[in-house]
């Protein structure tokens, strides 16, 4: 039973399983308790056994990678609650910047590998996270800083609130968009706008990337089909981030691609966000990104892990998951590639059935 005032005594779950609201959220009022049952959640304790604890990267009990799902678990409750009209506090989205930023910039390699590989949480929440992690590389590589990258990466993590409740179902629908979904779609930068003002949100810089995300230097995006003298360059970046994240993250009727194919649409497409943008992003994830499953010249099949000590993405560093006898490698030894022995030799694909190997690694810093 769902009471007003009173803390729910489970997790709330949508058809996939994955958490929306957390054992003990509270809610506080009737409108919201009619919104939530009318978004036909159930319990962690269903009788399908859908639960959002049955993925494997539930293992990790610290490490950025466990941070990484409890900032997702937070996007999940701050957002719905915003959806919902509960009205949090302006601070609860600020502290979550904060320590997204905080987290990217201590394991910028993880936190880049995670968007590859860690999938377990609701697919619009982490969304959410990964267009910030990602849009704070490119920036860093651009020299943004102070005010204009907190701006930036409160924009990045902002910039679908506007149909952040719709996302996850969009994501299981086999076909495509009905029209009014796709109204819906078209009107969720404002509508992204409306609900941050709402919190309390007055940062023009934030509000206007988040405003001109999908607009198109060629004069082709929406909602205003701007040229690109009149889009900011900050949400010409978070935009491509956005296509870039449509391309790797699983979704029904739509393949995921490898990272090196998803930078090749990119590379096509770059004249739609600019050229210095489109390849700095292409630099920051590079040829073999983080959480890339790779063949050795050894024989032996490994996870990158972290870039070379000069930044190459060519030879990263990765963990030896499978010896070349095809028996699982308890040890994990680090390889560097720039050693001929060791060198890539081409991108593992897992057969059907096979467990993504990056689940795998120990040592995620």
């Amino acid at each position: 039973m769902l009471s007003v005032g009173e803390p729910i005594p489970w997790d709330l779950c949508n058809r996939q399983g994955k958490i929306v609201f957390r054992k003990g959220f509270v809610v506080n009022t009737e409108v919201s308790r009619e919104r939530i049952l009318g978004m036909k959640l159930r319990t962690s304790l269903g009788s399908s056994g859908a639960d959002a604890t049955s993925h494997p990267q539930e293992g990790y009990t610290s490490g950025p990678l466990r941070a990484i799902d409890e900032l997702a678990d937070k996007v999940s409750e701050l957002f719905t609650g915003i959806c919902l009209g509960l009205h949090p506090e302006l601070s609860e989205l600020q502290s979550l910047v904060e320590s997204a930023t905080a987290l990217c910039a201590r394991h910028p390699d993880t936190c880049l590998a995670a968007l590859h590989f860690n999938h377990g949480r609701s697919r619009q929440s982490l969304h959410a996270i990964y267009s910030l992690f990602l849009t704070q590389r490119v920036a860093n590589r651009l020299s943004y800083e102070g005010a204009d990258l907190v701006a930036l990466t409160g924009a990045a993590l902002t910039a679908n609130l506007g149909m952040f409740e719709f996302q996850d179902e969009w994501a299981h629908q086999s076909g495509p968009l009905t029209d009014e979904q796709n109204r819906i779609r078209l009107q969720h930068p404002e509508r992204s706008v409306e609900r941050l003002q709402t919190l309390g949100v007055n940062d023009t810089s934030w509000l206007q990337i988040v405003r001109q995300h999908h607009e198109l230097a060629d004069g082709s995006g929406y909602p205003l089909a701007l040229s690109e003298a009149d889009i900011l360059e900050g949400a010409r970046l978070v935009g491509l981030v956005d296509f870039y994240l449509a391309l790797v993250l699983p979704r029904i009727g739509r393949p995921v691609l490898a990272p090196g194919n998803a930078l090749k649409k990119i590379y096509e497409d770059e004249k739609k966000y600019g050229k210095q943008i489109a390849e700095t992003l292409i630099k920051v994830i590079g040829v073999y990104p983080p959480g890339t499953t790779v063949k050795l010249a050894s024989g032996e099949i490994a996870v990158v892990v972290r870039r070379n000590k000069v930044g190459d993405t060519l030879q990263p560093q990765v963990a030896v998951v499978r010896q070349k006898d095809n028996r699982y490698s308890v040890e994990q030894p680090v390889r560097d590639t720039g050693d001929k022995p060791y060198r890539i030799v081409g991108v593992y694909s897992p057969v059907k059935g096979e467990m993504n190997q990056a689940y795998m690694i120990k040592v995620w810093d």
